[in-house]
């Protein structure tokens, strides 16, 4: 019902412009309007209308607490915005405590199951992709928009286009370096076969996805970047190095890394 309610579209479509103006990512971007968007939709409310019991509601009914979390941060974002550009004159949310957020922890997939994935015979654009993710740590949108020119072979660093549109600068792995010798020297390393431009991250995520599943291993991209931050911390890496190499802003994202493992439990009795 307010999909198509003009006023709704219209606060969601300046609210785009004022996140892009940000600089933040298209996938931000994208998943805040959604969700905004939802909440209207199945409340029959617009966004500037919402009352502070309307959302409580439609938070409540949200599958998961990580969920419940996620959606309450970019509605939150949507209402202070909305506030500072005085379309409202209080948050519907400063009276609805935020969600407990919930503890993540990484998970990672064993060290010998990619070496043997990464063994097989793969066509190189899925070897680049998986190695990107493990060997760099790189999320599947930083994975799709690598470029020829992005790889320096004189200094051997890759540059990353990161979150919210952020350069970084990280040293390649010789395996990187490696492929990199195979892949298109200008232009995407993966370009989009119908149209200009990359490969969406969900293409590399299905295709990173797919490939380990012919394996008979269940997993998503986005664990082979847990596998790469646990693998730097279990070789005794300075968590400080692990963040950079991660980009992550908080050392606080990078400290779930250092997780004791089960396996790290068993030999620590059997020590004894």
């Amino acid at each position: 019902m307010e999909k198509d309610n003009p006023r709704n579209e219209h606060v969601l479509d300046q609210w785009r412009l004022a996140m892009a103006a940000q600089s933040l990512s298209q996938t931000t971007i994208t998943e805040r309007i959604r969700v905004v968007g939802a909440l209207s939709r199945d409340t029959s409310v617009t966004a500037l209308e919402m009352k502070s019991e309307d959302i409580v509601s439609w938070l409540a009914q949200r599958p998961s607490a990580s969920t419940k979390w996620s959606y309450y941060t970019h509605l939150n974002a949507f209402y202070r915005w909305a506030l500072r550009m005085a379309l409202i004159n209080k948050n519907p949310l400063d009276v609805i405590p935020a969600p407990k957020k919930p503890k993540s922890a990484p998970r990672p997939i064993p060290t010998e199951l990619i070496t043997t994935v990464l063994s097989s015979n793969l066509h190189i654009r899925t070897r680049a992709m998986i190695v990107l993710a493990y060997y760099e740590g790189l999320r599947t949108h930083e994975i799709a928009k690598i470029r020829g020119a992005d790889y320096d072979p004189l200094t051997t660093q890759l540059t990353i286009l990161g979150k919210g549109g952020k350069m970084a600068f990280i040293a390649a792995h010789p395996k990187v370096q490696e492929i990199a010798k195979q892949m298109p020297q200008h232009g995407f390393w993966f370009p989009a076969y119908v149209k200009a431009g990359h490969i969406s991250p969900k293409s590399v995520g299905y295709t990173i996805k797919t490939t380990f599943k012919r394996h008979g291993i269940t997993m998503t991209a986005h664990q082979l970047r847990h596998s790469f931050g646990t693998d730097l911390v279990a070789k005794g890496v300075n968590l400080r190095v692990v963040q950079t190499l991660m980009r992550h802003e908080s050392i606080q994202s990078t400290a779930i890394y250092t997780q004791v493992t089960n396996a790290q439990q068993q030999l620590a009795i059997e020590n004894l």
